[in-house]
């Protein structure tokens, strides 16, 4: 944080002539009007340092304005070139758990229309909430969030399991449809994905799902962040993002309603078909990418401008519940209202029929909440009764079976997290060996880094054998982390076999390492002059020590990729030459 923006504790509160002291009523931040009302201002030795809110969104922080006219912002108006000041800016945006977002801006204040065009360069988080929040005068040390740091890695976490669950059920799945010659065209293929990726298990209890609501709404909180911290294409994938999430939302509170089975079958079949079918996915998220941020730029220019009172009576944390609360209705009503009559429009044209929407299907009724998504497209209607058709059953995990004569429809059921997913056999069974070569690992990690200073204490001839040394630490380091997965059997024996022939044999040995001597000095002074040059911002917010390990990171997958890419044409090169003789 700006030690021009840091203010004492003790530092006495001041409010007369706020406005002509604290000027600035708005903000233009990654392309949105947001309302940033003065509260009070400090007289510090640098000059007057003003705090202020946006009360809707409990968002506080301070701002300095320079004495000099400095080159507009970027963003600003034609009509600022000569009324534009430097400022600088912090605010904490606070979530619903006790922490907040930080974000460090710098841009310029127009005097002509009282707005700062400002764009972040820094971002973090603490944990620091209501009252606190308020009266936070800044810190010039460094500030970490714990709240966020578990919540955001259990949320991670969770979600690579998902993905690791869906990847072992499609491929289980796959190999079923195999072995019973059942063929799947793509759309099957994709709704079954997108079944396998629902974040709640098969029988999962509403108390399970309020676990998974908190951590989608954490979720959600920092998409909202997010928005106003990218600038440009990527804001517009930001949106996309927060329209998903939300969906997702959706998608679990439906789910909640569906298992207190509070509405009959014909309603729960109706708002499902509407709202929750495969041929309207993701447009209402696209739509709402579009045109969310007139629509905040909207909401901030309404009455949420003049919150202020409101907030202060209720409190900042309780109004921005409701203001969020506010945001996240007009994003499903956005999607909604696309969604809407995108089905109907479908099911009017396949079908000339909106009785489709209501009528009982026992194949629904068996699936109940099970189904992720509904396939309008797998339905057949036939005098006036609804079926579906059997192709399109495998698009649910459903196949059918014979046994004595009589069929069966044999259901997929999606579980929380196996063993074999948990890798708790690996836990029981591998761990000594691993625990081993983990101890390897490190030693091999403390070489490399000795190589890396090395190599610039030297020059010359000596620093071509540096570099071939880290070379030859890395070949060691990537065949015990292979070591390391071949032990856990994760690969088939197949893929085995393909990775350790093209990467690890007698015949291409030393040659990637030979190719890295030669290419890696003119490959790190590139890297040096890449943007990483002006990474000060980003080692500030996460901290050197954790910078530093990215960092060399890259340089060693660098590496990685450059002794792998030469083992491997070497390796297919003497495959090719051994069957042209």
């Amino acid at each position: 944080m700006s030690e021009v923006l840091v203010v004492p504790h003790d530092q006495q509160k001041e409010t007369t002539n706020m406005t002509q002291v604290c000027p600035v009523q708005a903000l233009v931040l990654a392309g949105v009007w947001w309302n940033f009302e003065p509260t009070h201002y400090y007289t510090t030795d640098n000059g007057i340092v003003c705090h202020a809110v946006v009360p809707q969104y409990n968002t506080h922080g301070n701002y300095f304005i320079g004495n000099s006219k400095v080159t507009p912002y970027r963003t600003a108006p034609s009509s600022c070139v000569n009324d534009s000041f430097a400022l600088e800016v912090y605010f904490y945006h606070a979530s619903i758990g006790f922490y907040s977002f930080y974000e460090g801006e710098v841009g310029t204040y127009c005097t002509k229309d009282k707005i700062a065009y400002i764009a972040v360069e820094v971002l973090g988080a603490y944990d620091i909430n209501g009252a606190f929040l308020a009266n936070d005068t800044g810190s010039t040390e460094s500030r970490i969030s714990y709240w966020y740091g578990i919540a955001g890695a259990i949320w991670l976490v969770y979600r690579a399991l998902v993905i690791r669950r869906s990847y072992l059920s499609c491929r289980h799945y796959g190999r079923r449809c195999d072995e019973l010659r059942e063929k799947l065209d793509q759309q099957e293929a994709v709704v079954f994905v997108q079944e396998s990726l629902r974040l709640s298990a098969h029988g999962a209890s509403n108390y399970h799902r309020v676990a998974l609501l908190y951590l989608i709404v954490e979720g959600i909180m920092t998409d909202l962040f997010l928005i106003i911290a990218n600038d440009g294409w990527i804001t517009r994938v930001q949106y996309g993002s927060l329209g998903y999430n939300l969906s997702g939302l959706m998608l679990l509170l439906f789910e909640m309603l569906e298992n207190t089975k509070w509405l009959s079958e014909k309603w729960r079949m109706r708002v499902k078909r509407v709202y929750f079918s495969y041929e309207t996915a993701l447009v209402g998220e696209l739509v709402t990418a579009l045109v969310l941020q007139t629509i905040l730029s909207g909401l901030n220019r309404s009455d949420f401008k003049h919150s202020k009172p409101t907030a202060l009576a209720v409190s900042y944390y309780l109004w921005s519940l409701v203001c969020h609360g506010a945001v996240v209705l007009v994003i499903i009503a956005i999607i909604s209202s696309v969604r809407v009559p995108l089905a109907l429009i479908y099911v009017w044209l396949k079908f000339r029929s909106f009785a489709v929407l209501s009528e009982p299907c026992c194949v629904d009724a068996a699936l109940g909440v099970r189904s992720r998504i509904m396939l309008l497209g797998a339905y057949q209607w036939t005098d006036n009764k609804l079926y579906y058709k059997s192709d399109a059953l495998k698009a649910f995990g459903m196949l059918k079976m014979e046994e004595d004569g009589v069929e069966y429809l044999v259901l997929h059921k999606l579980h929380w997290f196996t063993r074999k997913l948990l890798a708790v056999w690996f836990v029981m069974g591998v761990l000594p060996l691993t625990l081993q070569r983990t101890a390897l690992l490190y030693l091999i990690v403390e070489g490399t880094m000795t190589d890396l200073l090395l190599i610039i204490a030297k020059d010359g001839w000596a620093t071509k054998v540096q570099y071939a040394s880290l070379g030859y630490n890395l070949s060691g380091l990537m065949l015990l982390l292979f070591e390391m997965l071949e032990n856990m059997r994760w690969l088939s024996e197949k893929w085995r076999l393909r990775v350790k022939r093209l990467i690890f044999s007698y015949e291409t040995a030393l040659v990637g390492e030979l190719a890295n001597a030669l290419a890696l000095q003119h490959f790190l002074i590139a890297l040096n002059k890449s943007d990483l040059k002006r990474s000060e911002p980003t080692a500030l917010a996460v901290s050197y020590y954790v910078w530093g390990l990215f960092c060399h990171g890259i340089v060693i997958v660098a590496i990685f990729a450059t002794i792998s890419s030469v083992r491997m044409l070497c390796a297919l090169w003497g495959c090719a030459a051994e069957l042209c003789y």
